[in-house]
């Protein structure tokens, strides 16, 4: 489903399949750049990509981004607009 919260729009997706363990994929060192490249390009927009994931449990994505921001973003770690949404929302932590 799309969303606007705020300044913020966001696109979730969820389904109730296997699940997986996102910290054993973050590890995974072979061709496959599936969920790294899609922060990367989240980032890269000034946005945010959160995954939620549990074996089992099926999977739930959510891109977070401000539509009107203007500008890009090259990183997220010094980035107040992308800081301000996940404090702000009931994906934080």
């Amino acid at each position: 489903h799309v969303t606007a919260n705020g300044d913020w729009a966001e696109i979730v997706i969820t389904d109730d399949g296997r699940g997986f363990d996102p910290a054993e994929q973050e590890k995974a060192t072979d061709d496959h750049f599936g969920l790294s490249i899609m922060k990367a390009r989240a980032t890269r927009i000034g946005g945010q990509l959160m995954v939620q994931s549990s074996i089992g449990q099926g999977t739930q994505v959510t891109f977070a981004w401000r539509p009107n921001n203007g500008r890009r973003s090259t990183s997220n770690e010094d980035d107040p607009q992308t800081a301000d949404y996940a404090a702000t929302t009931h994906l934080a932590g």
